[in-house]
């Protein structure tokens, strides 16, 4: 008889080298039985052995199996009972193909994405609405008549109003992806909500229709102002001007309403950037020396600093954000475009020209889910977009509607012409109004008797 060689003992690595990789081994009622010698059976009374043999079989199988679904689920399961965690091998080489796992954001219509935890955001809006109210108490009667007189008197009647960021914020959570340098818009409950220099203009009745000019200034301009009240400075810093203003350091009238014309410019109008690192432009100077300020574009400015501030710029990864330019105007945009608002948010307090002078804002720590909660959620709240009266087109020179861009391409907008006199403050009161409605009503019931008689 022939003696049979008594079975040897495998090693580890040659039992590792039988496992095929197209069976996990795992038995059901109705599996046939297996012989406990295979290797399928020691390994499912023996356990895993590792995770790297575990992780290399699942890298075989994502190779040759159709559906390999369940295997991430069992060998994930398997792992956790056994207290042990996926680990990638350093030494091993991967062939099999990668596609990357891209998280895509459905943001819909808006630049901003939704649903993404943003964190604590800051807004810093350089824009100070005090600044007005601060001129009014530093200037003496006398030249307070005279600052009334120029392009910036209207600002004296700016009521009590503080910046709401949180405001900005909803804005530009809410932007959409189509807004271009020249507007921004948003969407708000199916409303397209458009913001270009004509809406800037209705609201701050600033200069938005002239052309830029240098009106013959060069670098070798001496300025008196400069020399007169920060000598031996070839340029001078935001805060030197502050100081200047706020200590009533002048000599005169005449160089007070100066000094406080620019103040308002660099501080409310324009402001470009934070107080200690900004010097201000010596064609400022020559401008309001030479009285050309009166006829500057200066809403074309601004609006263009608001713009570049805010448009497409709401980012998960940035926390801190710095607005240029007047940024009052957009917060009481949103409060003109808004059907009801909130008085714990803002006030209307009149129905002034431009539309700048009408809100009165007390409460600027606002969150922003405070704001949504007051203008976003209610069901009865709408939006709809500024219309300018008669009224307002035969006061303000206002710039050209402009197309906007929307899923259907651009949509052509007609402007009513209308006379465009030179820009004088208007305030009106509850007599005023009712004297106004009743000379319409008596030139309606003329015209009426006119078209009878006829």
């Amino acid at each position: 008889m022939k003696k049979t060689n008594a079975p040897q003992k495998k090693s580890s690595k040659a039992i590792l080298a039988d496992i095929p990789t197209f069976d996990l081994g795992v038995l059901t009622p109705k599996s046939p039985p297996k012989n406990p010698q295979t290797t399928h059976a020691s390994e499912q009374t023996t356990g895993i052995s590792s995770s790297r043999q575990i992780r290399a079989e699942m890298r075989s199988k994502h190779l040759h199996d159709v559906d390999v679904g369940g295997v991430d689920k069992l060998v994930d399961n398997q792992l956790k009972r056994k207290g042990k965690e996926l680990s990638v091998d350093d030494d091993f080489v991967d062939d099999s193909p990668k596609v990357p796992s891209v998280k895509k954001h459905k943001n819909g219509p808006y630049f901003a994405q939704q649903n993404v935890d943003y964190g604590v955001l800051r807004f810093h809006s350089l824009c100070d609405p005090s600044i007005p109210s601060q001129i009014q108490a530093l200037l003496s009667p006398n030249a307070l008549r005279v600052f009334r007189k120029t392009c910036f008197g209207y600002l004296l009647g700016l009521p009590k109003i503080c910046m709401q960021n949180q405001s900005l914020h909803l804005l530009m959570k809410y932007e959409l992806t189509k807004s271009t340098d020249s507007y921004f818009s948003v969407l708000f409950k199916g409303e397209k909500l458009n913001f270009s220099l004509r809406e800037f203009g209705l609201i701050t009745g600033l200069n938005c229709v002239n052309k830029f000019s240098d009106y013959g200034y060069t670098s070798t301009y001496v300025s008196p102002l400069m020399n007169t009240y920060f000598p031996n400075k070839e340029r001078v810093e935001k805060w030197h001007l502050k100081n200047v203003v706020t200590n009533k350091a002048w000599a005169n009238d005449v160089d007070a309403v100066k000094l406080c014309i620019l103040y308002m410019l660099e501080f409310f109008v324009c402001p470009s950037d934070k107080d200690h690192v900004t010097f201000i432009d010596k064609f400022m100077f020559f401008l309001i020396e030479s009285g050309n300020f009166e006829s500057y574009p200066w809403g074309i400015k601004s609006f263009k600093q608001v713009i570049e501030s805010v448009r497409h710029r709401l980012n998960p990864h940035v926390h801190s954000y710095l607005i240029r330019g007047c940024s009052l105007a957009l917060q009481v945009w949103l409060y003109e475009c808004c059907s009801s608002v909130s008085t714990e948010l803002a006030t209307r307090c009149s129905e002034s020209i431009p539309r700048i002078l009408r809100w009165s804002a007390t409460k600027g720590q606002i969150w922003l889910t405070a704001i949504e909660e007051k203008m976003i959620k209610p069901e009865w709240i709408k939006f709809t977009n500024m219309i300018e009266s008669g009224e307002e087109l035969g006061v303000l020179n206002l710039p050209d509607k402009i197309q906007y861009e929307d899923e259907h391409g651009a949509q052509p907008s007609h402007v009513p012409t209308a006379a465009s006199p030179s820009f004088e403050p208007k305030y009106t009161d509850c007599q005023e109004d009712i004297e106004s409605v009743s000379s319409k009503l008596m030139k309606l019931k003329k015209g009426i008797v006119q078209f009878v008689e006829l």
